[in-house]
């Protein structure tokens, strides 16, 4: 899950998994950005192709935009990855708001979560791994 420029590092580490080709690890990304144009590395992520399922998220959708609008929200993220999986690991950077549902959530209705979050000055968060 990244937000805006989070997703830089989340990137780094999806262009590593999809090097391992004899692994069998599945990737889903919740990208979420104000407006379609704030989209960063969209082509690259896409170029990933069938490594990783990409759904895109926007606070300011234009007219005809076929993915999520809005926020991140419990019910988008129960359609798209399993939760509370203990062999599920979540990585998620973005804006503290974003950051601070997603803790929020995860804390509250998937104790069992791994949870790893980059630390990012910006936004000046620990970097941390943990079950929730």
């Amino acid at each position: 899950m990244a937000g805006g420029s989070g997703i830089t590092p989340i990137f780094q580490t999806m262009v590593e998994i999809a090097g391992m080709k004899d692994e069998k690890i599945e990737m889903v990304l919740l990208y979420g950005n104000r407006s379609e144009e704030d989209i960063v590395l969209r082509k690259e992520i896409e170029a990933l192709g069938d490594r990783v399922r990409v759904h895109y998220i926007l606070d300011n959708p234009p007219p005809a935009w076929p993915h999520y609008k809005g926020y991140v929200t419990h019910e988008i993220l129960k359609e798209i990855c399993p939760l509370d999986d203990p062999a599920t690991v979540y990585i998620h950077v973005g804006p503290a708001p974003m950051n601070k549902f997603l803790r929020g959530l995860f804390h509250e209705r998937y104790p069992h979560s791994v949870i790893f979050k980059y630390w990012s000055q910006r936004y000046q968060y620990p970097h941390y791994l943990h079950n929730c």
